[in-house]
């Protein structure tokens, strides 16, 4: 991470909204890939990250390592989706895709720009990006979905996750495996969408650094 993400991040734990505005910009992209990884099918991706933005200005000063700032916004992003998805579980009869509202409902003025800004895909990616990976094992999802949806390097997946370089390769190496063998049975079955072949044709195939 760069110095002055450090720093930012640094001002952003002392209380400087600006710097946590900043902050909050350079990390969303891949955090929508976490997000989109672990939320169950029903909740909205959006939703979630105003969440997210909400828990973020509540507990950044809780942060005691300004240089672990990603792996804490992950378990951050992580705890904000399964809590969604067990109100979601338990307002589906009543209340359904009522998701998270007592909490938007306190957001402050800045969570709500904070989640405005630098939305980088559109909705129709991210259904397709869902669909491809929605069968995998959650780990292999997560993996998949920073690298291919979001561009990061192996080594900033090993660093957002918590394992290493080696781990990383081996789970998109098994990602990359069973998405193949998943779609060759959809073009069998003829049920792949032209938009979602695409997709898959060009997103992973980048180089592996």
């Amino acid at each position: 991470m760069s110095k002055n993400l450090v720093f930012l991040t640094q001002r952003a734990v002392a209380g400087d909204r600006e710097a946590l505005e900043v902050v909050w910009r350079q990390h969303r992209k891949w955090l929508a890939a976490v997000v989109m990884a672990h939320m169950p099918a029903e909740l909205e991706l959006e939703d979630i990250l105003q969440e997210i933005a909400v828990a973020v200005v509540r507990t950044i000063g809780s942060l005691k390592n300004p240089q672990a700032i990603r792996p804490w916004l992950r378990t951050v992003a992580i705890n904000t989706v399964r809590a969604a998805g067990r109100r979601a579980t338990a307002e589906r009869t009543n209340r359904p895709r009522s998701v998270g509202h007592d909490l938007l409902d306190q957001s402050t003025s800045m969570s709500s720009k904070m989640t405005r800004q630098d939305a980088d895909r559109s909705k129709d990616q991210v259904r397709e990006a869902l669909a491809l990976t929605r069968g995998l094992p959650e780990h292999y999802r997560e993996a998949i979905l920073l690298r291919a949806v979001r561009g990061l390097s192996q080594a900033h997946i090993a660093e957002v996750l918590g394992v290493s370089v080696k781990t990383v390769e081996t789970r998109l190496h098994r990602a990359r495996a069973m998405l193949t063998e998943q779609m060759a049975q959809r073009e069998d079955d003829d049920l792949m969408p032209d938009s979602c072949r695409a997709w898959h044709g060009e997103s992973w195939k980048r180089g592996e650094s």
